[in-house]
């Protein structure tokens, strides 16, 4: 932020995308100088989207995750913090039983706000800073759960978000975090609005036991003339994963 220092990803092997044998690496570069420092050489990270803090001092950065020694398409994402000081990032325990649920997180004066995984929705999440621990409070208030964007400006209160259901395409909206609430929110797009005059389709979240006991999750879509008890013909669309997941939001595509 104060134009002194970029973070870069730099590819290192052309071949990556499906040997996962050498991860790009990460540089700082004095913008001034031109001079370009490696970051974290001999550790492997998979950089993925990097928040630098308001005060420039240092960032955090998302990087994927496997138990599998290389690759790492069936990953997590976890989230990291560097200070331009210290000597090493230091791993951000989001206190969450499962991982980041968006690549993406944003800083704030006092952390980050970001969006953790939770089945088809994601949950929105507060983290501040406490020496060196983070404490997680979770985001309330307007369109939670269905919030499925989230960015902050550099005051940490303001923020902007996309929300939609996988009935409703909805829109962005700004609003004021006030600690972990979501309050005052405007939509700032009106997008679609010939969909407002079309009939809308049911949808439902459901639940059932897969296989050995695991919950799983589905997005139950409605005949739009569904009349309530009548017997209606099913179509199951099923994928195993396990890097991607259908959320309860308006998609479009084949």
């Amino acid at each position: 932020p104060d134009g002194k220092y970029a973070v870069t990803r730099n590819a290192v092997s052309l071949s990556f995308e499906f040997d996962n044998k050498q991860p790009p690496a990460m540089y700082l570069v004095e913008l001034e100088s031109g001079e370009a420092r490696e970051l974290f050489a001999g550790e492997r990270f998979e950089i993925g989207h990097v928040a630098w803090q308001p005060d420039s001092a240092a960032f955090y950065f998302t990087s994927r995750f496997s138990t599998h020694p290389i690759y790492t398409t069936a990953a997590v994402q976890r989230a990291y913090y560097y200070a331009l000081n210290s000597n090493g990032p230091r791993r951000v325990d989001l206190d969450w039983k499962r991982s980041l649920g968006s690549g993406t997180i944003h800083a704030t004066p006092t952390g980050f706000v970001g969006l953790l995984a939770d089945g088809v929705h994601f949950r929105p999440a507060r983290y501040t800073k406490r020496g060196n621990t983070w404490d997680r409070a979770n985001i309330s208030g307007d369109h939670v759960p269905n919030v499925f964007e989230l960015t902050a400006g550099a005051d940490g209160e303001t923020v902007v978000y996309s929300y939609s259901t996988a009935s409703d395409p909805g829109g962005w909206y700004r609003a004021k975090l006030r600690g972990a609430a979501l309050s005052q929110s405007t939509a700032i797009t009106a997008l679609n609005k010939g969909y407002e005059k079309k009939p809308k389709p049911k949808t439902e979240i459901v639940h059932w036991t897969g296989a050995r006991g695991d919950t799983v999750e589905g997005i139950l879509h409605y005949p739009l003339d569904y009349v309530e008890g009548r017997r209606y013909p099913t179509s199951l669309v099923i994928h195993g994963g396990p890097a991607g997941l259908d959320l309860g939001a308006w998609g479009v595509s084949w």
